[in-house]
């Protein structure tokens, strides 16, 4: 047995349907080391929901940042079907004269700008 001077005495009063749980869940230990056990978890968790919440908090910004992230990619999937069904068209009836001249401009432009 520990040394007395390491522990202090003290009564406690406790439901007797209780002390019955407390018993059974002891299995060969005695109630006393089952109390003890379960009030040193209680302090252990004390100690550790703050870390598992922030951990929570963190996973929970880390999976609204998914989500937007696959919302626009949603976004651009449409955007790019209705480039293909454009294209389609172009390549079906082709461009007027003056949207191939104001496409070649534009190009052009953008090529010079990105040089600079």
């Amino acid at each position: 047995m520990a040394k007395q001077d390491e522990y202090t005495r003290y009564t406690i009063r406790v439901p007797s349907k209780l002390y019955e749980r407390l018993q059974s869940a002891a299995g060969d230990a005695s109630v006393n080391a089952e109390i003890i056990r379960r009030l040193e978890l209680s302090f252990q968790l004390d100690r550790e929901l703050p870390i598992a919440s922030m951990a929570l908090d963190e996973m929970e910004a880390g999976i609204a940042q998914q989500r937007e992230m696959f919302d626009l990619t949603k976004e651009l999937v449409e955007e790019v079907k209705g480039l293909r069904e454009i294209v389609g068209h172009i390549a079906e009836h082709g461009l007027a004269p003056e949207i191939q001249d104001g496409l070649k401009r534009l190009v052009q432009s953008q090529g010079k700008g990105n040089k600079n």
